[in-house]
């Protein structure tokens, strides 16, 4: 039997980037992360306490996202989840992804 970590003791930050300058925009990721939070929190999947669930839907900056994922990683003492969802560019030259955002309004 599979053990889960402990949601009292962990964290989750969810990122959404759902509108990019010259990329279609993606209205589903919007709805992804009222999704997934519903079931990180819910006490049947998981349980992870609703205060420990950060979402950002299109934040106002890199630093915003940073600066979020380190408070919350100095709080969780068991699981710390991230989770990025949005577009995703590959450079030319070195097949390296990374992931395409645009922050601000």
């Amino acid at each position: 039997m599979a053990v889960l970590s402990d949601p009292g003791r962990s964290e989750a930050v969810l990122v959404g980037v759902h509108d990019c300058v010259n990329l279609e925009k993606l209205p589903a990721v919007a709805r992804n992360l009222v999704g997934l939070r519903e079931a990180l929190t819910d006490p049947a999947v998981w349980g992870l306490p609703d205060e420990a669930c950060t979402v950002l839907s299109r934040p106002g900056s890199a630093g915003q996202v940073l600066d979020t994922v380190r408070e919350r990683a100095r709080k969780a003492r068991d699981t710390l989840l991230i989770y990025y969802a949005g577009h995703g560019l590959t450079d030319p030259h070195t097949d390296e992804l990374s992931r395409a955002a645009r922050f601000g309004p």
